[in-house]
């Protein structure tokens, strides 16, 4: 992803106002998209879409098949369930990194996703590095080039495990403020 392009968040389900009032408070973080139920969502779903806020009750489908569907056509992404009472089955056995319960209140949703986000970064930070070194290993010569971008990726993998290492994963699957921790940036 370019420096100066946005992450994507996709808003699937609930009603039109909680859509809208959950894309507004997104849209300083991320560049938020909204769709009604899962059909609507598979439309807009793209390269750029690094998040999906899933509302429980979906028509058509549930949100755990439309997480599926959206990994099945080879788009990564870190996806929150929103739902009005706490999950009976463990929410990251179904695709989900996190769950909010509704009425989430905007500051909540808002750490949720930034926490989503970091552990994205991390994901492409990692493969970043990868890919590189493998580049690295498949070149005859080490080059001063492939070297200085191998370690500009180690630092950004470091940047990105460090934020995600801020993160209270425990705190977070249990719908917890205290999952942020003050001092990641």
């Amino acid at each position: 992803m370019s420096e100066s392009a946005r992450e994507g968040a996709l808003v699937v389900g609930g009603s039109e106002a909680e859509r809208s009032r959950w894309a507004a408070a997104l849209a300083d973080l991320v560049d938020p998209v909204a769709a009604a139920d899962g059909t609507e969502a598979l439309e807009r779903v793209g390269p750029g879409t690094e998040i999906l806020l899933v509302h429980r009750d979906l028509p058509g489908r549930t949100a755990t098949e439309l997480v599926a569907a959206v990994r099945e056509r080879g788009i990564t992404v870190r996806a929150a369930l929103l739902t009005p009472e706490t999950p009976e089955t463990d929410v990251v056995e179904r695709g989900f990194d996190a769950w909010l319960l509704t009425p989430v209140e905007e500051g909540l949703l808002q750490q949720t996703v930034e926490g989503l986000l970091a552990c994205r970064r991390y994901d492409r930070a990692i493969a970043d590095l990868y890919a590189l070194a493998s580049e690295q290993a498949t070149e005859e010569a080490e080059t001063m080039e492939v070297r200085e971008r191998i370690e500009a990726a180690r630092a950004n993998a470091d940047a990105a495990l460090e934020a995600v290492e801020s993160i209270d994963r425990e705190a977070l699957l249990a719908n917890s403020p205290a999952a942020f921790r003050d001092d990641h940036a």
